[in-house]
């Protein structure tokens, strides 16, 4: 899996609340995905990573692999694999 970063837009991507696990300020870095809405035919973020993720089925021990942190909880971070 690609991690896509996105610059600059030509126009502002919604986040609608319900998608946000936390409020959003501008000049910060957030991760996302993009979803397709096909009632309004319009890209939309989501903050609900974990819903885009597959888990890996590789036999990984004694391998390097990148983890990237997207979630933290209580309990501490909850790690997935890039």
């Amino acid at each position: 899996m690609e991690l896509l970063l996105i610059g600059d837009l030509d126009k502002n991507l919604l986040v609608p609340f319900s998608e946000q696990l936390y409020r959003l300020d501008e000049e910060e870095y957030y991760l996302f995905v993009l979803r397709y809405d096909v009632q309004t035919d319009r890209l939309f973020g989501s903050m609900r990573v974990k819903k885009s993720l597959l888990p890996c089925k590789e036999e990984l021990d004694g391998e390097e692999v990148e983890l990237l942190i997207c979630e933290q909880n209580d309990l501490g971070n909850k790690r997935h694999r890039k």
